[in-house]
């Protein structure tokens, strides 16, 4: 089965669904990213172990940061907890 894993291709759409990341946010991530042997240019695969060595080597977004309370101005931490509450 770890041969299986290593070898597993995946295309930006699959790798979307996986992760719960939009297509788009899964596609800058992996913007230094080999292609896999196998692709081209209307199918473009990766494979997994490359995949999870860039997200495992990609830091914490500064976007995680911002959404921080804590670190807001009293008029950011407003606007963000309105906008909160208008998701639920």
């Amino acid at each position: 089965m770890d041969g299986e894993l290593k070898n597993l291709k995946c295309n930006i759409s699959q790798l979307a669904a996986i992760t719960g990341l939009h297509r788009q946010t899964v596609v800058s991530r992996l913007s230094g990213v080999p292609l896999a042997p196998g692709s081209n240019e209307k199918n473009k695969l990766y494979l997994l172990t490359d995949v999870i060595r860039v997200l495992m080597e990609t830091p914490v977004s500064q976007a995680a940061e911002h959404q921080d309370p804590n670190k807001m101005t009293p008029k950011e931490r407003k606007d963000w907890f309105d906008s909160e509450k208008g998701r639920l």
